[in-house]
């Protein structure tokens, strides 16, 4: 298999504009290619998950690192941190166009705050 094709810079969420929809006969011919144990299918599949994988090493490499940052930096208190974990989030959440829930508000807690 060739993977010498360079590094892909792939953006979140990934865009589809370029997919064309194929006729059923040209999705039967794949799909035979496929069963048939055809190396190129097997070569493309194979390269398709290593960007996949890839891709998703890239994305948690990227959001572990800005909360790994957070718990490093020595000028934040806790309650610092835990509002800078949830910008990170929320920055997450807009990269993906995500309608999970509202995170909530951080309180403080602990000796000397009001329950």
């Amino acid at each position: 298999m060739n993977t010498n094709c360079g590094p892909r810079v792939l953006r979140f969420p990934l865009q589809f504009a370029d997919v064309v929809p194929i006729s059923r006969e040209e999705n039967a011919n794949l799909q035979a290619a496929a069963l048939s144990g055809d190396p190129r299918v097997e070569d493309f599949i194979d390269l398709v998950a290593e960007e996949m994988a890839a891709g998703i090493h890239r994305a948690v490499d990227h959001w572990m690192g800005q909360v790994e940052a957070v718990f490093h930096d020595t000028r934040l208190t806790t309650l610092g941190r835990m509002h800078a974990i949830q910008d990170i989030l929320e920055e997450y959440r807009q990269s993906i166009g995500s309608d999970l829930p509202e995170l909530p508000a951080v309180a403080p807690k602990g000796p000397g705050y009001d329950d």
